[in-house]
């Protein structure tokens, strides 16, 4: 889970996000959801919104692989969708942004090797390891397990290897139609499964109220105002 990754090449190589992803790396991010989660919920609670605070994290200055140089990562945004700036292989508008990613998803199998990357010895380890993460939450009462939304859900692997388990309904959205008609196939006639949404996260409408919201190498498609507006979406529906 690699939410609240922000870097620089957000819009670039694609196709490499799985390469990547160390396995350590990867426990450690679902630390950084593990700590979302307690944040919305705290949220929640204070009947408060998330908000976007721009950085003053000199830090975040840096190049990205095609030499384009960026004085924060509001800078990125700007430059990356304004049609005047002069940068080097720009996205160009937030329409683009999500079209290339949508593009690329298109060109993959319906397949837990597609949905991975090509990287499906990653299957077993991650949904071992989402167990041992999500277990305490449930064993503790922290949260429920009447319904969980599974964003990003490709094909069903997570739906169907984990959340199944745990939860009496799991709903599950992606952007890419194909998936979701595979994840129908598989998973449609299980008595625990709710609604199928081929939906963006940037896009995406809810109607139901969730004891879980799983976001699993999905956030990073997302621009960071949309990625806000996904988090408050969230909190109204967790």
């Amino acid at each position: 889970a690699e939410d609240g990754i922000r870097d620089f090449c957000l819009s670039r190589g694609l196709g490499d996000v799985y390469k990547r992803q160390e396995y350590m790396g990867t426990v450690m991010k679902r630390v950084i959801l593990g700590l979302v989660a307690i944040n919305i919920a705290n949220k929640r609670r204070q009947r408060d919104t998330i908000k976007m605070i721009p950085s003053q994290d000199t830090k975040q200055q840096g190049f990205d692989e095609y030499g384009n140089y960026y004085m924060s990562i509001e800078a990125m945004w700007q430059a990356e969708f304004n049609p005047e700036t002069d940068v080097i292989n720009k996205v160009g508008s937030k329409d683009n942004w999500y079209q290339k990613a949508s593009d690329f998803w298109d060109k993959e199998e319906a397949s837990i090797k597609g949905v991975l990357g090509g990287h499906d010895y990653l299957h077993e380890p991650d949904i071992r390891d989402s167990e041992r993460f999500l277990l305490p939450f449930l064993k503790s009462q922290t949260i429920g397990n009447d319904r969980a939304l599974d964003c990003g859900a490709g094909i069903g692997r997570v739906a169907q290897h984990l959340l199944m388990k745990h939860f009496k309904k799991v709903d599950l959205v992606d952007q890419c139609a194909k998936y979701i008609e595979e994840a129908r196939r598989l998973l449609g006639n299980e008595p625990n499964i709710g609604e199928f949404y081929v939906a963006g996260l940037q896009d995406l409408q809810l109607k139901e109220r969730y004891d879980l919201i799983w976001v699993q190498w999905v956030c990073i498609y997302l621009t960071d105002d949309d990625f806000v507006r996904f988090l408050n979406l969230s909190l109204i529906h967790i």
